[in-house]
């Protein structure tokens, strides 16, 4: 191997320039395999003399482009099935907890898709198995998109990027019986080798995780959704240490919950003028100062809740029915 300048003792420029040089170090192997075949002298059995020679004339590519310590990585699994040089997550494993702790959810996660295989059911309809890796996970997991989450998150999956997932680990007891019944006339070996995490949901280390659970019924604290907001999430997958710090310690505000609607009710006894000046002082749209409204209207003995929604000045309308 030929004299490189000092920076090359990084891992990533090392592995660059032995990848670029794979061609040059297969076809020397070759030749020098065949001369020492071939060199059956008695003072060198072995043609060592040759092959020395020939490790000297190794015409060695020194001009190669260096590829970011991710793209090696990356490389080392998809040439050899393992990481060689270390987990390319290992770097973001105090970032995920950070994150998963600020979301205050355990089915969060950080992982790389290393390939993503569609599969269709004997009704023609597409799933996802997916091989993964997982940051911290102590053993290896495999994902699975079943077909109703498929249409959804066919676009979002992206091969050899860091991206959040939010999704659950298969139950082992439910895991095989519910992925074979779903993949019934496929290919279904690789269901019976790995825990799975069914994805839910996806997007890349840059995005922010918390839209992902926009819309659940369990709602994220106020003070939670300002730390994750605040993140700068552009800035992570160059500088996982842009969040600077884990909070120790999250005191958890409410979420702002619905206030409940304020009852009023219009007996039959009002006159049509107060009733139609009423009617115009309800909205159906909710606006700045004006407040739920839930109404009931006297029918006869018995009060009718109507079903519509109204918001509007309660103050000026309790007046009038005063009135």
């Amino acid at each position: 191997m030929p004299q490189l300048s000092k920076d090359v003792v990084q891992v990533n420029t090392i592995r660059s320039f032995l990848a670029s040089n794979v061609d040059t170090l297969l076809e020397t192997v070759s030749q020098l395999k065949s001369l020492a075949a071939a060199d059956t002298s008695s003072d060198d059995l072995f043609g060592l003399n040759d092959v020395a020679e020939r490790k000297k004339q190794i015409e060695w590519r020194t001009q190669f482009e260096t590829k970011s310590l991710f793209e090696v990585l990356i490389s080392e699994k998809n040439s050899l099935g393992l990481y060689v040089s270390g987990n390319p997550l290992s770097a973001y494993l105090s970032l995920s907890h950070a994150v998963a702790e600020m979301l205050g959810r355990e089915d969060l996660r950080l992982v790389i898709i290393d390939k993503i295989r569609k599969i269709f059911t004997r009704s023609n309809v597409m799933m996802f198995a997916l091989q993964i890796t997982v940051a911290g996970a102590e053993t290896e997991y495999e994902g699975i998109v079943f077909p109703k989450r498929a249409p959804f998150l066919s676009s979002k999956l992206q091969e050899k990027q860091i991206m959040w997932v939010r999704g659950n680990i298969l139950d082992s007891k439910k895991r095989d019986a519910r992925a074979k019944q779903v993949a019934e006339g496929a290919d279904s070996e690789e269901y019976e080798e790995l825990p799975k995490i069914a994805f839910e949901d996806a997007c890349l280390l840059t995005e922010n995780p918390l839209n992902m659970y926009e819309g659940d019924e369990v709602s994220i604290a106020m003070n939670r959704k300002s730390l994750l907001n605040a993140v700068p999430w552009d800035k992570l997958a160059a500088n996982p240490a842009a969040l600077e710090s884990t909070p120790q310690t999250i005191v958890d505000t409410p979420a702002q919950l619905p206030i409940a609607p304020i009852q009023i009710r219009v007996p039959n006894s009002v006159t049509q003028a107060t009733l139609s000046t009423i009617k115009r002082l309800l909205h159906t749209e909710q606006n700045p100062g004006l407040e739920a409204i839930e109404l009931s209207i006297q029918v006869g003995e018995e009060w009718k809740k109507v079903k519509t929604a109204f918001w509007g000045d309660v103050a000026q309308i309790e007046e009038l029915l005063r009135l």
